[in-house]
């Protein structure tokens, strides 16, 4: 079943980083069933917008993958708070109280290689310190494509699709585990990877999107279920699904309010979703302005309180926005 509701977009210029070329590379136009309506307001712009997370008093926070920040968007009005900047280029992002956890893949500084990290900052972006931190805070994480927290039980998982693993830390920095993706045919792209909790049943979800540059075939793409301790609860392959629902790069994942699981598709124009308990096809939604022909390619997802589903499109420089779409 298709779902129709109002949406808006943040508008922006175009950016010019990796993850947009990531996505320009594996994005195919195409069509795809129509969504939402959609309309631009006045907001502040985003060059590439990565990943989004709740970020609390109706806001959320969104990398801006390109131009190293991390931006604060009032969720009714769709309009920037604030921002502050980091090094690097951030990815991943995930918000606890009053501390913004940012994840930056390694880079090169004045010449010199700098290994990934993923660091804590006041709302303000004063840094506090670096989760897992070495004597210079870099290298923990080579490459944060993804994380989340479960504030209850004292953790946040970041994903490092660099060495194929999920690193679990205390939230105040302390390494605890590492476990690495089970599937030794497996290869986790760096853009194109994905992590989400179940925080009510300690589990974890890691889209692993198999590049096969030859076909695209997607023929191992799939969704793993992992418990907090690394053990594999169980796999979707995407093959399972009926054809339909079939989605071939998982680059965003997140639950909706009844607990299916939203997975953005960058190369079918759509966000598929899947009840994750049995592993069905429930629907499919994007917007209405892709059957007219306009390039809809989600990344990160996010579904707040209310329903409200954000979907950000870096190759556009967009936030896309589907109101109700996850109740």
């Amino acid at each position: 079943m298709k779902r129709r509701g109002t949406g808006k977009i943040i508008a922006a210029l175009a950016g010019t980083a990796v993850l947009i070329a990531a996505v320009s590379l594996l994005s195919c136009g195409g069509s795809s069933a129509p969504g939402v309506e959609t309309r631009t307001p006045e907001a502040a712009s985003l060059d590439s917008p990565a990943r989004i997370t709740a970020a609390g008093a109706g806001t959320i926070a969104v990398t801006d993958f390109s131009r190293g920040r991390v931006v604060f968007v009032n969720t009714s009005t769709l309009e920037e708070v604030r921002h502050f900047t980091v090094p690097g280029n951030p990815l991943s992002v995930a918000v606890v109280a009053n501390t913004t956890f940012v994840g930056i893949p390694e880079r090169t500084e004045n010449g010199v290689l700098k290994g990934g990290n993923v660091n804590a900052f006041d709302m303000k972006g004063k840094y506090l310190y670096t989760l897992g931190s070495s004597a210079n805070g870099y290298g923990a994480v080579k490459n944060p494509t993804d994380m989340a927290v479960d504030e209850s039980a004292d953790r946040i998982f970041v994903l490092d699709s660099a060495s194929y693993s999920v690193k679990a830390y205390m939230l105040n920095g302390t390494f605890v585990d590492e476990f690495v993706i089970p599937n030794p045919a497996s290869w986790l792209h760096p853009m194109l990877s994905s992590l989400t909790l179940d925080t009510a049943g300690q589990f974890i979800y890691v889209g692993d999107g198999l590049i096969d540059f030859g076909s695209f075939s997607g023929a191992k793409t799939g969704v793993w279920k992992l418990d907090y301790l690394g053990n594999v609860d169980s796999q979707l392959m995407v093959s399972s699904l009926a054809a339909e629902y079939q989605f071939s790069r998982p680059m965003g994942l997140a639950f909706d309010i009844p607990g299916n699981l939203m997975v953005t598709d960058i190369i079918q124009n759509r966000v598929v979703v899947v009840n994750s308990s049995t592993w069905e096809g429930v629907r499919t939604f994007a917007p209405d302005t892709v059957a007219q022909g306009t390039n809809f390619v989600p990344a990160g997802i996010h579904v707040d309180a209310a329903g409200d589903v954000y979907v950000s499109e870096p190759r556009y420089g967009r936030l896309e926005t589907f109101r109700g779409e996850g109740l």
